[in-house]
């Protein structure tokens, strides 16, 4: 695995990974009960994630196999299309996994 420093939406077209893992801020809540602390600063540093459909864009642009995606369980999908090929839930959180097959053998 290798840090690069920038926006992913920048690099992820010319590095063309077999798999991108997406996890941008969630969404605000509508319920009453606090997210974490630590949550709470990082949302308040980073502010807002209102690029997270275009990021999900190049993603599945630049993805040979698959994107996934982690999303609050109950929020609505970020993506109207394409549908999730399969999807894995927990108690809070579902992962959403978009199969790309542009892999080349």
């Amino acid at each position: 695995m290798t840090l690069i420093h920038g926006d992913a939406k920048d690099h992820l077209p010319g590095l063309r990974p077999d798999v991108v893992i997406v996890d941008p801020m969630h969404p605000p809540r509508r319920n009453t009960a606090l997210v974490k602390q630590e949550m709470r600063i990082l949302s308040g540093i980073v502010g807002a994630d209102e690029d997270s459909h275009e990021l999900m864009q190049v993603a599945l642009a630049s993805a040979r196999e698959r994107v996934v995606l982690k999303w609050p369980l109950r929020a609505q999908p970020l993506l109207e299309s394409p549908k999730p090929s399969h999807q894995f839930s927990g108690k809070t959180v579902r992962y959403e996994v978009f199969l790309t097959g542009t892999k080349t053998r």
